[in-house]
């Protein structure tokens, strides 16, 4: 996302919502820092720009850049408990691999959640296994794993 609003020298004002229900993970994720191992996989021209080398605990490791690190909200939230604190409307929303978690019962009104959420003309995205087919009166699928909010 920050190498495509660079590359558009735009001004976006973007911001992403992070959310676990696990506060460890959290504050784990919030830190920014890879071993070598989990960034081995990013194009050496992006480990440049968006992550920096510094000593954690005795070893080389990799945080992110500040200024992504800034860009980010990082939340406790419990997906299986709707209503959600924020109003949005947001743009994208990634819940991958999750949905598989819950009974048909739960999923049902994280998905009337997502929808409440979203823009019009915004993106759900969810894992290769799961499926919004008991939502298709609240969501088209637009290829893949992608879905758009009917309104």
């Amino acid at each position: 996302l920050a190498e495509t609003v660079d590359a558009s020298r735009r001004q976006v004002d973007w911001r992403v919502l992070a959310t676990d229900i696990s506060t460890r993970v959290l504050t784990e994720a919030e830190q920014g820092i890879y071993s070598e191992s989990r960034i081995e996989n990013i194009p050496k021209q992006q480990r440049g720009r968006f992550l920096r080398a510094i000593q954690d605990r005795g070893e080389t490791r990799y945080q992110m850049a500040d200024r992504i690190r800034q860009s980010i909200l990082f939340k406790r939230l419990n997906l299986s408990q709707p209503p959600f604190p924020m109003c949005g409307p947001m743009d994208i929303i990634f819940c991958r691999n999750v949905m598989i978690y819950f009974d048909d019962k739960v999923r049902d009104a994280l998905i009337r959640e997502f929808h409440r959420l979203l823009r019009p003309d915004g993106f759900l995205m969810v894992g290769h296994s799961e499926s919004l087919n008991r939502s298709a009166d609240l969501f088209k699928p637009l290829g893949g794993t992608v879905y758009q909010p009917i309104k």
